[in-house]
């Protein structure tokens, strides 16, 4: 009888992968992935405008690379940057935002790069940027947070950030 629970187990453990997402909607976010990579490769090839001040540098021209990820015959998704894998959609934005956060010049002053990590984080320690996502309320400010958010962080003593 163990046996048989065991095959059994098999048999519907290969229809799930991790966290009980199926293959069916693992293989959809590979397509939403491969679809957004090249997009953002078409949107990384046309120049860039001053943005408040600050200087943006294509990147294009400042990483010297043709495109920003570089998508293999079986479909999967790298940073043409060093070959990390981009495994989830929300690292496509993590991943772009990063570079050009970190090409802009002057850089950010409300903001604090750690290299090590590759991210950056508000002057009260909070992740706002990192290449594996981006933290919206963090990285834009108070002003774009909801009111549960504001609120929260009312309740913990936080000020609100110069935005």
């Amino acid at each position: 009888m163990r046996q048989l629970l065991s095959r059994l187990d098999k048999l519907e453990a290969s229809r799930r992968v991790a966290n009980g997402v199926t293959k069916e909607e693992r293989e959809h976010e590979r397509q939403l992935i491969r679809e957004s990579a090249a997009h953002a490769n078409d949107c990384y090839a046309r120049e860039r405008r001053d943005f408040a001040g600050y200087k943006i540098t294509p990147l294009r021209k400042a990483l010297d690379l043709e495109e920003l990820f570089h998508i293999d015959e079986d479909g999967n998704v790298f940073s043409n940057v060093d070959g990390k894998p981009i495994t989830k959609y929300r690292q496509l934005m993590g991943e772009e935002w990063y570079w050009d956060h970190l090409l802009c010049w002057p850089p950010d002053p409300r903001f604090i790069h750690n290299e090590e990590e590759q991210a950056f984080y508000t002057l009260h320690g909070e992740l706002a940027l990192s290449r594996d996502m981006v933290s919206l309320p963090h990285f834009l400010g108070d002003p774009y947070c909801c009111d549960a958010c504001l609120d929260w962080r009312s309740k913990r003593g936080e000020e609100g950030s110069s935005l």
